[in-house]
């Protein structure tokens, strides 16, 4: 029977909440291997809920779960007789009496001939939907009437480093060339960032066998940069997207487009659309940000067709133009000390 090695990422609900007016809470957002949860703000917008972290942590907890063994001299677990013969073939690279050929045959078994896949997760914190159910478990068990939420200052990873320390007596320290190992391990500087499963590969049992007694600790430098302040700004001037709208609407503009109903209408569509809408910006005099031309595109034509959307005559247009974006960010590092437990201890 296969076996893996997991630390349960479930997340518990545990939060409490503090009753500060009508519509602001304080809750503690319960993530695995944080001892205090961590805190947030709560802003009841209508059923919007807006969270903002008050900080994040520096230290976290993640584990690392084989999936499979599909090919191994060793067999097709982690396991302590395995890890004995892993030992004894460690150990004959070493013995300098053995011909060379037989000895890089055992070495090549040791570090080369595993196909083991593994996944790492580094921490709730740094998966978007698994923190996101971690503030929705904190939200519902907060009492707070949300229908959705947002989370104002999410952390945003760019780059993860992996660290990788042997004991002494490592059965990896018999071969050496700790190099290789890091090599393996390279997967994870090239991970899915803001993803809390890294898939990879680990050729090297004795590196398995010494992740899962402990011998080996593996850490992961996580840094991105948390959102510390927002601004307001339109995409067009005031008065500027309802004109756009009108001459979107006339005749003979609308003559142009296709019904929208298969793939090649709605691309025809898309690129109508984009041409017209940059011709009526340039003769309105309407001045843009290049960037925000894809924006604007979205909020004037329907999303399937491609065609101008028709509004009301209550639309408010320069609130549709108007966007709320991060003015600047700060940097936040943190460690993940990441564990090798069996599922079932």
């Amino acid at each position: 029977m296969k076996s893996k090695v997991k630390i349960s990422t479930a997340v518990t609900a545990m939060c409490f909440s503090h009753f500060a007016s009508a519509q602001e809470w304080l809750i503690n957002i319960n993530v695995p291997g944080i001892d205090h949860g961590v805190m947030a703000d709560v802003v009841l917008e209508g059923t919007r809920a807006v969270v903002t972290v008050q900080k994040y942590p520096t230290h976290l907890s993640g584990e690392i779960e084989v999936m499979s063994m599909r090919v191994s001299p060793f067999g097709t677990d982690v396991t302590p007789e395995a890890c004995a013969q892993v030992k004894n073939r460690a150990l004959m690279f070493t013995n300098t009496n053995l011909p060379d050929d037989f000895r890089a045959r055992a070495k090549q078994q040791v570090r080369e001939a595993t196909a083991g896949t593994v996944v790492v997760k580094p921490s709730v914190l740094t998966g978007t939907v698994d923190f996101n159910s971690a503030v929705k478990a904190a939200l519902t068990q907060a009492g707070i009437p949300f229908a959705t939420f947002d989370i104002k200052n999410r952390w945003n990873v760019t780059s993860m480093r992996p660290k990788l320390v042997l004991e002494p007596d490592a059965l990896s320290e018999i071969i050496g060339a700790k190099a290789e190992l890091e090599a393996q391990l390279g997967f994870l500087g090239r991970a899915t960032l803001n993803a809390n499963a890294q898939p990879g590969s680990l050729a090297a049992y004795d590196l398995l066998c010494d992740l899962s007694t402990g011998k080996a600790k593996l850490t992961l430098e996580i840094a991105g940069e948390v959102p510390s302040g927002m601004q307001t700004r339109m995409l067009l001037p005031l008065g500027g997207a309802e004109r756009v709208a009108g001459k979107l609407q006339s005749t003979d503009v609308l003559e142009q487009f296709l019904p929208g109903i298969v793939p090649q209408e709605k691309e025809a569509n898309l690129v109508i659309g984009g041409f017209l809408l940059n011709d009526i910006l340039r003769t309105e005099a309407l001045p843009f940000l290049k960037k925000d031309l894809l924006k604007i595109h979205s909020l004037l034509f329907d999303n399937e067709t491609k065609r101008p959307l028709i509004f009301s005559d209550y639309t408010d247009f320069d609130a549709l133009m108007r966007v709320e974006e991060t003015a600047h960010a700060t940097s936040h590092t943190a460690v993940s000390k990441i564990a090798f437990v069996r599922k079932n201890d």
